[in-house]
């Protein structure tokens, strides 16, 4: 295979692997044996403490156990820690700083790298951030030739494109956290929570719909991937609030079904703009389902921020329009303890100042 197929094949892995992070392990095997070595690698270091937290090892003559034993033991005498501060695109190889007769009095190298095969590195920093920098590293065994400039030239072809994928594999790994977040938050609602289409057809729901609907005598069911409820009015009603709210100029609206247990439900549209519209192309409504006559507002915002029950006092008081200084005497307290649990609901609530965060409280509906 000549040096323009093996670089295009390469390339496709590199990009291949942001949406298949396992591919990244033979997209470095490719790398390999495009520079000519015996192995690739890359590893993700913390910038406080310049330790290894990741690595990815094609594992072509190098095992991951080894580098295994280097992370918990042999990085603590590698002399070669100056590779490690190699700036972006610049690539120092070791046997520039530690000759022949270095290696054959070294203890890092004799009891640890010739046993494990490997003799000679190259390696250069191929993204970094605010917390993090990684190096991408090239290995040649024992009894090889160390690595030269048309190694580098080699590596410095598809050096772009590895730390476009890096950057795109940490922009995912982000995305997927929020992505995380999100379904964790909408699962520990204490509300039934579902996304319906203008036909009733259930696209998403949390943990408490699943288990409502599977719940027998709970007045909703799911028949053929429709939200159905069981008593014939109360069907026609529903039908009416979704259809009124995901086609018709957009309006919401409320009914309590009729069952042993109250149920609340409250359907609003989702709008046209938002992105959760966006991937099904189509007018969607939201389905919030309460087990009691009333909702609790208090309760909601104690689960969805995850507030201390002092936290939650004073988030009551706030609500209920007292002043800090009312609200310090009245319980007890000094006011630098007032303001650090003031600082910890704004840490929570994604706010900075008292102004904006009763107005985020007072947004949350009493009424649902």
């Amino acid at each position: 295979m000549s040096h323009k197929p093996k670089l295009e094949s390469l390339i496709a892995l590199l990009y291949e692997s942001v949406l298949e992070p396992s591919l990244m392990k033979e997209a470095l095997g490719l790398c390999s044996d495009y520079t000519s070595s015996n192995d690739a690698m890359i590893m993700t270091f913390d910038k406080k403490t310049d330790l290894p937290i990741n690595a990815i090892l094609s594992e072509k003559s190098t095992s991951f156990e080894a580098i295994d034993a280097y992370v918990n033991h042999y990085i603590r005498i590698d002399p070669r820690t100056y590779i490690n501060k190699a700036r972006l695109k610049e690539w120092r190889c070791c046997h520039e700083i530690n000759d022949q007769h270095f290696v054959n009095h070294n203890e890092f190298y004799q009891d640890y790298l010739l046993p494990s095969n490997a003799r000679y590195l190259a390696v250069t920093r191929v993204y970094e951030d605010a917390q993090q920098y990684t190096l991408h590293a090239l290995l040649r065994n024992v009894g090889q030739n160390h690595f030269d400039n048309s190694n580098i030239t080699a590596a410095n072809r598809f050096f772009d494109h590895l730390q476009r994928t890096l950057r795109l594999h940490k922009q995912t790994e982000s995305l997927q956290q929020k992505i995380d977040l999100g379904a964790i938050a909408i699962d520990n609602l204490p509300l039934s929570m579902i996304i319906v289409n203008s036909k009733c057809q259930i696209l998403h729901l949390n943990r408490l719909a699943e288990i409502l609907l599977n719940t027998k005598q709970s007045g909703l069911h799911c028949v053929m991937k429709n939200l159905v409820a069981s008593h014939p009015k109360d069907r026609h009603n529903l039908s009416n609030l979704i259809i009124n709210a995901a086609m018709h100029n957009g309006q919401g609206g409320q009914m309590q079904l009729n069952t042993l247990t109250p149920r609340h439900i409250f359907v609003t549209p989702i709008s046209a703009k938002s992105t959760v519209a966006n991937n099904w192309q189509t007018p969607l409504a939201l389905v919030l389902i309460n087990n009691h006559n009333q909702f609790n507002q208090l309760e909601f915002i104690k689960n969805f921020y995850s507030l201390t029950p002092t936290e939650l006092r004073l988030v009551e008081a706030l609500i209920n329009g007292k002043s800090i200084e009312n609200y310090r005497q009245e319980v007890g307290v000094t006011i630098n303890t007032v303001r650090t649990q003031l600082s910890s609901i704004f840490k929570k609530t994604n706010t900075s100042r008292q102004g904006e965060l009763i107005a985020l409280l007072k947004s949350i509906p009493s009424y649902l």
